[in-house]
């Protein structure tokens, strides 16, 4: 007796579960015939454009001093530092080109700075950062960190080598690539 009542809950709880609702929903028949609208995507950059901008682009390789470096990539990333005593909103991700075609030794890595809607953005220091010193001749690409808060309108990566006397420096337009 207990195995029909538990059978008999059993199917009346599966049939209550059940989502086919086809036997309740009827479609009347309109005489309103509406044409289909195409939607489209709009991806939407907030990015603010600057009049007269002289920015050199993501990939342009620029040289100063014998410096040969660009800009390869801009993107924000989730990637933080654990227990870190400041939070940041966003932290911005350059992937950096370098070669040195001088006959010294070229520290690597802390001669970018990034300013974000006309303020300095603080450099995070990240494991997977480039800070290293090139031989002459030799080439590296790697990735330099910045953190920040506020939406960003205008990003701006400097490079400045540090072994620069003449105070040269090119700027990037580094808005990141954004999927909204």
């Amino acid at each position: 007796m207990k195995k029909l009542l538990l059978s008999t809950v059993l199917i009346v709880f599966i049939a209550g579960c059940s989502t086919d609702n086809e036997a309740d929903v009827r479609e009347e028949p309109s005489d309103n015939t509406t044409e289909k609208t195409e939607v489209k995507e709009v991806k939407v950059s907030p990015e603010k454009k600057i009049e007269n901008d002289t920015r050199n682009d993501i990939g342009k390789i620029v040289t100063i001093d014998g410096i040969d470096f660009t800009v390869k990539s801009s993107q924000l990333t989730d990637e933080r530092i654990e227990d870190h005593f400041e939070s940041f909103e966003y932290v911005l991700e350059l992937e950096v080109y370098y070669k040195n075609n001088t006959d010294k030794n070229f520290p690597a890595g802390r001669d970018v700075s990034v300013q974000v809607n006309d303020k300095e953005a603080t450099y995070y220091d990240l494991d997977s950062s480039i800070l290293q010193e090139i031989a002459p001749g030799e080439e590296i690409t790697g990735k330099v960190y910045y953190a920040f808060n506020g939406t960003p309108e205008v990003v701006t990566a400097k490079f400045a080598p540090l072994l620069n006397t003449a105070g040269d420096f090119e700027e990037f337009n580094a808005y990141p690539e954004l999927d909204l």
